[in-house]
């Protein structure tokens, strides 16, 4: 298929008819709702990341937690495939 038949074809289906002009108040809400919407999560993402209360101390007590259950699970893993 050529260019140009693509081109008849997608005129054949709309009837040759050009799309409607979009009213000012249509075209605002448009950008608004492409514009600030998903912006919205990502400045909520930012304010928990700013103001979450931890430390340095609370973050080094969970990295200390997270490698003993990570040793834990490894042992358990090696006793259960020596049975």
């Amino acid at each position: 298929m050529s260019k140009y038949q693509r081109q008849t074809t997608a005129i054949s289906v709309t009837g040759g008819q050009f799309s409607p002009i979009q009213p000012e108040s249509v075209r605002f809400a448009i950008r608004l709702e492409i514009g600030s919407l998903p912006a919205l999560p990502l400045f909520g993402a930012l304010g928990f990341a700013l103001f979450y209360p931890i430390s340095r101390d609370v973050h080094t007590s969970i990295l200390l937690m997270l490698q003993k259950r990570q040793v834990g699970r490894s042992a358990n893993t090696s006793s259960a495939s020596e049975e």
